[in-house]
């Protein structure tokens, strides 16, 4: 019996006899294209347009979908059905006039089957999409979810109520990486010997910290406490003033804490929180 072999028909593009390159997916007419995004934003439309080669009429058309993430960092997976012939290319973009530091990151690609076992054929595009800064394949390499330099977020660190510490937790789907932060703390009218100090805690457990000199405090003794990746602690006077060091380049993931409070609290200690400067990145 003799062998077969399928060959793809050549599309004709124009007049100067441009043919599909061998990049294209040659398609059966059981593919979807998924679209996968999470944003920081609510409601940025991901418009995802492109050429495709129909076997049906041997023509080539143009697509155009639209993607809408579900909400802010809540990831969103749609899928669009795909006729059978050939996809040429495609691109995704981000709509005009989104806020000033709007981060959405997408992934695209092929599909076959919807219910049961779902095979993924190829990843056609990954990264982040801002305004002016499309995705396009082929052409744009595969990117990753901690690419560049991460989105600057400016958070408010807030008391726990009762508590001489403040907590910051990491919400789901992101990493971060800590910069800078300010708290501020005031002694209570009980004399007596303070550490500050600063923690990553994870799964109820201390996964780093860093602690002050001891401080010996008098009655309504307010200090004011920057934190910083890489600095070098402040002596224990003056007073006013105390820089804590934070571990340079340390990323902490969904659920962790980073927590500041004061070893040896006293009885009306209180922490007022102020800012925390972090970099922020997606985790699908």
């Amino acid at each position: 019996m003799p062998a077969l072999e399928r060959v793809y028909p050549a599309a004709v593009m124009d007049a100067t006899g441009l043919r599909p390159a061998p990049f294209q997916f040659y398609l059966t007419g059981a593919e979807h294209l998924r679209i996968v995004s999470i944003s920081t934003v609510q409601g940025p439309t991901v418009r995802i347009h492109g050429r495709f080669w129909r076997e049906q009429d041997r023509a080539i058309g143009a697509f155009a979908f639209e993607h809408l993430p579900l909400g802010v960092l809540v990831q969103n997976r749609q899928d669009y059905a795909l006729t059978a012939g050939a996809l040429l290319n495609l691109c995704v973009f981000i709509d005009e006039g989104l806020p000033a530091g709007t981060q959405t990151f997408v992934r695209v690609q092929i599909i076959r089957g919807l219910t049961g076992a779902t095979t993924i054929l190829g990843t056609l595009l990954q990264g982040y999409l801002r305004v002016g800064q499309d995705l396009a394949w082929p052409g744009t390499p595969i990117g990753r979810l901690d690419d560049g330099p991460g989105e600057l977020v400016v958070p408010t660190w807030t008391p726990i109520a009762g508590n001489p510490l403040i907590d910051l937790v990491v919400p789901t789907n992101e990493e971060w990486r800590i910069d800078a932060a300010t708290a501020l703390f005031t002694a209570s009218a009980v004399a007596g010997v303070r550490t500050l100090v600063v923690a990553i805690v994870r799964s109820g457990g201390v996964a780093a910290f860093s602690a002050d000199d001891p401080l010996v405090t008098g009655a309504g003794t307010s200090v004011q406490v920057s934190i910083g990746a890489g600095l070098q602690a402040s002596p224990a006077s003056p007073l006013a003033q105390h820089v804590l060091p934070f571990p340079t380049f340390a990323r902490i993931v969904a659920g962790d804490l980073l927590r500041f409070f004061i070893g040896g609290a006293q009885v009306g200690d209180l922490i007022a929180g102020g800012q925390v400067l972090i970099r922020s990145w997606f985790r699908l």
